[in-house]
């Protein structure tokens, strides 16, 4: 690439941000002020002798990253449009944090120990943080290895469903009948049958992402237009080519479909699958926490499993819209 050709592009990417765009920005930074302020000017008084720590360090860093990203939005416009979609979400996020921060740690209106403050659930993550980390890595280690069984499983199940009307035949009901029963449903069996725990616990995983993929995939595969698969054969196509250039990316909005389900599903059975006897992870560690009434604990794993989820299913949705950048009828995120 020439120089002239390089400056270009950064020209084509280099754009200064509109003042609705800015204002909309600003929204957010208002609301963590605003957090600040209230944290600043309302004292401690719940529980006595509870202090602030690690809760104004959380709302200065806040402020900090949420500079950066703003300055680099009101210069770069790619990274401009997809961060300003979230200043709604933002704002009402850390409104919340406000209004919960009165409601526990500056008044008391929520008792203890069913409402712990965020201070508490922040300094169990400050003091905490390798087993926080540890118990994250388990579930993702756990999560990835479940689903990809689960998903090479429903890929060859689906695909030979939809292909094959023989292997429809002998497979659908199997998928029928064993396809809606819920992961929990299969503890027992799957410590009985499974060689070990972890084995037991990636099955339960698996079951869930296998079922929604093969569905959406066996229906994808069915519903691609015989005319498209006679013109591929008309003009020389082999059937490799036409499965993989003809059937399969017409099948990829199901594909995805079914991925989205089946990571929905499969992480709802992730907490049962770290009940069976997986020592780490962090629906285990909920689990731990329940039996010692430690709701800081709990809510803290329950905005980890927030954060997780939110993070796999993102990456899935920026695969699809790279693969699918033709289409803008599928599921969005």
């Amino acid at each position: 690439m020439s120089l002239n050709d390089r400056t270009m592009w950064l020209c084509s990417k280099f754009s200064l941000a509109k003042p609705k765009e800015i204002a909309k920005m600003a929204v957010p930074l208002v609301a963590m002020i605003v957090m600040m302020v209230v944290n600043g000017a309302a004292a401690d008084v719940y529980p006595e002798g509870e202090t602030t720590v690690y809760y104004p360090i959380f709302i200065r860093a806040s402020i900090v990253i949420y500079l950066v990203c703003v300055v680099i939005s009101i210069w770069f416009e790619y990274f401009r449009r997809h961060f300003v979609k979230w200043w709604g979400t933002l704002t009402f996020i850390y409104l919340f944090f406000s209004i919960y921060n009165l409601c526990t740690l500056k008044s008391g209106m929520f008792e203890l120990p069913y409402f712990p403050s965020f201070e508490s659930m922040l300094a169990y993550v400050f003091q905490h943080w390798d087993r926080t980390l540890g118990d994250a890595w388990n579930s993702v280690s756990l999560y990835l290895q479940g689903i990809t069984m689960g998903g090479i499983l429903g890929f060859l199940w689906g695909s030979a469903m939809g292909y094959s009307k023989h292997a429809n035949y002998w497979l659908n009901p199997i998928i029928k009948i064993i396809g809606p029963v819920p992961g929990v449903a299969w503890v027992t069996i799957s410590l009985v049958l499974a060689p070990s725990n972890h084995v037991a616990a990636l099955i339960i995983i698996a079951s869930t992402t296998w079922f929604p993929l093969s569905v959406n995939l066996a229906g994808g595969i069915r519903s691609v237009s015989r005319a498209s698969i006679e013109k591929a054969q008309t003009l020389g196509a082999s059937n490799w080519y036409i499965i993989r250039h003809v059937v399969y990316p017409a099948a990829a909005p199901s594909i995805f479909t079914g991925l989205f389900m089946a990571c929905c599903f499969s992480l709802t059975s992730l907490v049962t699958a770290e009940l069976m006897g997986v020592k780490g992870g962090l629906g285990w560690r909920i689990s731990w926490a329940q039996s010692y009434v430690a709701y800081d604990i709990i809510y803290t794993i329950a905005i980890c499993f927030i954060i997780m989820a939110f993070i796999l299913i993102t990456i899935l949705f920026i695969v699809q819209r790279h693969t699918m950048s033709w289409s803008k009828e599928v599921v969005q995120w």
